[in-house]
């Protein structure tokens, strides 16, 4: 089985070069996705840019579909990244993910109909904005 990854690169130099954010084998607990010739359904995770320092990505592992997808925030242009799992999320396929700022953002996903969910503190909680 092809365990290829779709995968965030940074630059640091006006995009003249970019490296690999994550480099080496990953692990379940990252928001990879694998590539279509190994699961056809698949797709790369949402990716929100807030700023030159700010980012987010989510994802989930095709393999445990009802796990929780793996939210991933930069606060540090990629140099590090911090990841928490999106349980109301569970589930759930996460389609499109905005933030206005470093705080305020919104995933829209879907189960067996769509979904939006929104953050107030940069992704450390979720909750449904409407009934």
């Amino acid at each position: 089985m092809n365990q290829s990854a779709y995968l965030p690169y940074r630059s640091a130099d006006a995009g003249e070069t970019w490296i690999p954010i994550f480099a080496g084998s990953l692990g379940l607990a990252y928001p990879t996705v694998r590539s279509q010739e190994s699961a056809p359904s698949s797709k790369p995770g949402p990716l929100a840019v807030v700023d030159g320092q700010t980012a987010f990505f989510i994802g989930q592992t095709p393999v445990i579909q009802d796990r929780a997808p793996t939210l991933m925030r930069t606060v540090d242009g990629g140099q590090s990244w911090e990841t928490r799992n999106v349980t109301i999320l569970a589930n759930h396929v996460a389609l499109r993910m905005t933030f206005v700022d470093a705080d305020h953002g919104w995933v829209l996903s879907h189960n067996q109909g769509l979904e939006i969910m929104a953050t107030t503190d940069g992704g450390n909680s979720w909750r449904r904005p409407y009934p």
